[in-house]
């Protein structure tokens, strides 16, 4: 073999081995990018069910505590049943909001999530279909109220498993404990 030959064939598995370097490197490259762009979606997607699940819970205090002074008025019915119809409203714009944001969480979540959404929304419900019974009575001339005791306490213990659901399935994240908090009147009991 030729010196020349020799320094050929050398310079060709040189520029062989550094071809194959640079696409190695390049294929590497990518797949570190897209390993990145993957983590950077996983990450907006988490972000996303966090907020979807701290906007329900504190969508469903709000409309607890709506509950709760829809019930302090329709006790004093019927000398507040000019500001009894003003909390109707808002309590049941309250209820709309509530709605929306489950169904966010239901897109949003797992099935483990959402099916704590809908105990909670169905807890929440069962409040607001005393509220609303009640309040028909006396539109209606009746007087009686409801004991809401039992009804916030299920309230209760089903935001506490929603919270719960949500923690873990963001890996045991806190969500803030102003919305684990009860809400002032939630255990009442109608007169």
């Amino acid at each position: 073999m030729t010196p020349e030959l020799l320094t050929v064939i050398v310079g060709a598995i040189g520029a062989l081995a550094g071809a194959g370097g640079a696409l190695g490197g390049t294929v590497v490259a990518k797949n570190q990018a897209r390993e990145q762009i993957a983590a950077a979606q996983e990450e907006q997607r988490a972000a996303a069910r966090r907020g979807a699940y701290v906007t329900f819970l504190a969508c469903a205090n709000v409309f607890q505590s709506a509950c709760d002074e829809l019930a302090d008025q329709m006790k004093r019915w019927p000398e507040s049943r000019e500001h009894c119809e003003r909390v109707h409203v808002r309590y049941m714009s309250e209820w709309n909001e509530l709605v929306r944001s489950r169904a966010a969480v239901e897109v949003e979540g797992p099935a483990g999530v959402a099916a704590a959404a809908r105990k909670l929304g169905g807890a929440l419900g069962a409040l607001s279909h005393a509220c609303d019974s009640w309040y028909a009575r006396l539109q209606s001339g009746g007087r009686n109220g409801t004991d809401l005791t039992a009804l916030g306490s299920s309230v209760w213990d089903e935001r506490l498993m929603f919270a719960e659901a949500a923690r873990m399935e963001l890996g045991g994240e806190r969500l803030p404990e102003m919305l684990n908090a009860p809400s002032s009147g939630s255990t009442q009991s109608a007169v």
